[in-house]
């Protein structure tokens, strides 16, 4: 999107308009070559066709949506000084049904699921075939109403 703007616009956007992860991101890009670029998109087609293959005869994936309980607030940003610090503390806490999502087309939802034991929020994800989101409404309103979370609020906590 950067690429995209910097061309629109003649200009590369200045650091206040952009969050150092998103410039990071924007200059790693710009060091792949079209044959690396052309082996990534290989790379995720593959993962797609595998994924479908999956779902062929399975209705819907049910997974944890993290890893682990929820981390402090901030812990996912970058910084001006470590620009990847919040990707590098991702890779072992968010769990992948947003880009098995994005890399598939395939539905995927993060539910709500309850409280931990001290209080915080649980979620589970469901995936599911491309063009079946009405199946993961259907199946998230059945935990809802085995399992109903609307009046759970984790506690405030203070910095």
């Amino acid at each position: 999107m950067c690429a995209y703007w910097t061309r629109r616009t003649g200009r590369r956007p200045s650091d206040e308009e952009i969050e150092p992860y998103t410039r990071a991101l924007f200059e790693r890009g710009g060091r792949i070559g079209a044959g690396e670029y052309l082996a990534g998109v290989e790379e995720l087609q593959r993962f797609a066709r595998r994924a479908a293959a999956f779902f062929a005869d399975v209705d819907a994936w049910l997974t944890p949506t993290m890893g682990g309980p929820p981390v402090p607030l901030g812990t996912l940003t970058g910084t001006d000084e470590d620009p990847l610090r919040g990707e590098a503390a991702a890779g072992g806490f968010l769990m992948f049904d947003a880009e098995y999502a994005n890399i598939t087309g395939g539905p995927a939802m993060s539910v709500p699921a309850g409280l931990d034991s001290e209080g915080l929020p649980l979620a589970v994800a469901f995936l599911g075939r491309p063009g079946e989101d009405g199946r993961l409404m259907a199946l998230a309103a059945q935990l809802e109403e085995a399992r109903p979370w609307a009046h759970l609020h984790p506690p405030a906590r203070g910095a």
